[in-house]
């Protein structure tokens, strides 16, 4: 057998170098776009000159009528933009707005004597708000750190489908929205009710009775337990894509949580795939000198990786050169004419105080040659598959499948060895591409749970599974796709969509909570505009950095389960 050719770079390879980079530089684009930094560079400006105007009235000693105008050109050129915000806020009857109840609450400070107050709130408000959206961004465009840069396909991909604008919505959060907004727009009515009764039955003077009751209308909104959802969905989305999976939406990802059966398709299984050669390097000896080395040095080897080689390779062998051989679990050493040589992984050869060279990003397995002291090249070599069906089934019962359900065109006595690799509760074979699609309509219909249908890339419609992914890069009509080399990574998506609920649901509870107090503090008095809004928004971007945490262990379940 004639030794292999060197792998040259062909000319497709070459002409895609440039396309990858065009795909680099609309990813940062798209980047750059979604975090919005030109206007928060304008409204940098904005809150530098609010802020000039606000010391000027901190320090200097001016007329009362002139540090009106200074405070309230200070709100003007900060928060203008609230303005417009609350009138649309009104407009589609949203009263529980962050940008309403800030520009309201600094409007009614002006006139009960709070107007200093009322500049800080939104300054500090729009500034904290800034972080919390640069924060948001920044982890949301994080989504490319979780994918194998190697996986220039998988990360377009995932780039097409976030351009859609629900993308990264979850359920959940449309369900807290719900929920807060009536109780949170009561307790508003309730609060000016409150500071009425303090002022007419408890005698207190009514600018502060009307400033405690702005104060707990500042905190009262939906924002701060709202911020982190989308967060949620697009870290997720990135967990998933890094385990080979692209939803169209982080929705989708989420009704997964409390599936209880899958639906296989045995075409969706990858063909086993032996280990073979895929390049090889020498550096100083010539390639027939180079392979001979390995070959004598592995002549004695009954390791996989040295199997493949010898069977790959063909040169003449001399026996009688090799002496002092021996071998350890991922490489060979031995002396050749009196020369000692040494074969094996990077991690084998280091653990013979050798350190082979740097090498790029490379797909499979590399093993390296040192002889003579020296450097003499490397052999890349594939990483074999093999059929992981009792793996994929064990995985899937671990995350909290009830049933397995294998669906095959061949025959039975064809899918019987198959499916006898595991436990599969239902196996149907035999099934042609006419009665495919109604098949998997009646077992959906017939389970009284969520089902997952998992099926290769096809011209038929959409299943009535709850979930539905296509093994490839076609989501036409599927709400996800994963690459076929990623197929045993589907159990991995169930522990993610159920974390996206928990961690929602931690991020609601903490901002929730936080929101009480500052509501009790502001009743009594200890709590003033801008302290109010600087921990709120404080309370905000913690629950978008612990939007990161969608792949650990639940908070609740620590506290709960001491």
């Amino acid at each position: 057998m004639d030794p292999p050719k060197k792998r040259k770079r062909s000319k497709d390879e070459a002409a895609e170098r440039p396309e990858k980079s065009r795909r680099k530089k609309k990813e940062a684009s798209l980047n750059r776009e979604a975090s919005g930094f030109p206007n928060h560079k304008l409204l940098i400006f904005r809150l530098a000159v609010s802020a000039v105007l606000f010391a000027f009235v901190l320090i200097g000693t001016l007329p009362s009528f002139a540090e009106l105008l200074l405070l309230l050109a200070g709100c003007a050129v900060s928060g203008y933009d609230l303005a417009i915000d609350s009138v649309r806020a009104v407009l589609r009857r949203d009263f529980t707005d962050s940008s309403l109840a800030v520009f309201f609450a600094a409007l009614v400070s002006f006139p009960i004597g709070f107007g200093v107050e009322g500049l800080a709130l939104i300054i500090l408000y729009q500034a904290l708000k800034m972080l919390v959206t640069l924060a948001a961004a920044r982890n949301s465009n994080a989504i490319f750190d979780k994918i194998d840069p190697r996986e220039e396909n998988l990360r377009f991909l995932v780039q097409e489908e976030l351009k859609q604008e629900d993308a990264s919505e979850i359920r959940i959060a449309s369900m807290i929205e719900s929920s807060v907004k009536p109780v949170f727009l009561m307790a508003m009515v309730a609060a000016f009710v409150l500071a009425l009764i303090m002022a007419v039955f408890l005698h207190y003077n009514l600018r502060v009775a009307v400033h405690r009751a702005i104060t707990m209308i500042v905190v009262l909104t939906p924002y701060s337990i709202l911020a982190s959802m989308p967060v949620i969905g697009s870290v997720s989305l990135g967990y998933a894509a890094g385990n080979g999976t692209v939803f169209r939406r982080a929705a989708d990802l989420e009704i997964l949580d409390g599936t209880k059966t899958v639906i296989l398709e045995k075409s969706c299984f990858p063909e086993p795939e032996a280990a073979r050669i895929l390049s090889y390097s020498s550096s100083g000896p010539d390639d027939h000198t180079f392979l001979m080395l390995v070959r004598h040095l592995l002549h004695g080897s009954e390791q996989p990786f040295a199997r493949i080689i010898l069977d790959s390779t063909d040169s003449r062998m001399m026996p009688e050169l090799i002496s002092d051989f021996s071998e350890s679990p991922g490489g060979v050493e031995a002396v050749i004419n009196g020369s000692r040589g040494y074969f094996g992984t990077r991690s084998y050869l280091n653990g013979m105080g050798i350190n082979p060279p740097e090498s790029g990003e490379e797909k499979g397995i590399a093993y390296y040659l040192y002889f003579a002291g020296r450097y003499g090249g490397k052999i890349l070599l594939s990483e074999g598959r093999e059929e992981d069906v009792s793996d994929l089934v064990h995985d899937l019962r671990y995350a909290g499948i009830n049933r397995c359900v294998l669906l095959s065109s061949e025959s039975a006595e064809e899918v019987s060895d198959f499916s006898s690799k595991s436990d599969f509760d239902d196996v149907f074979a035999g099934i042609s591409t006419e009665n495919r699609l109604g098949l998997i309509n009646e077992i959906c219909q017939a389970n009284n749970h969520k089902t997952l249908c998992v099926r290769s890339v096809t011209f038929d419609e959409r299943s009535t599974a709850d979930v539905e992914i296509r093994v490839g890069e076609n989501i036409d009509d599927a709400d996800a796709a994963t690459l076929p080399h990623y197929f045993t990574s589907i159990p991995v998506l169930f522990p993610i969509s159920r974390r996206i609920r928990e961690i929602a649901t931690e991020n609601t509870v903490l901002v929730f909570g936080v929101k009480a107090v500052l509501v009790f503090l502001s009743l009594i008095g200890y709590s003033n505009l801008w302290i109010s809004i600087s921990i709120d928004m404080a309370a905000a971007l913690v629950a978008v950095m612990n939007a990161n945490r969608v792949t650990t262990r639940s908070l609740l379940k620590i506290f709960f389960n001491r």
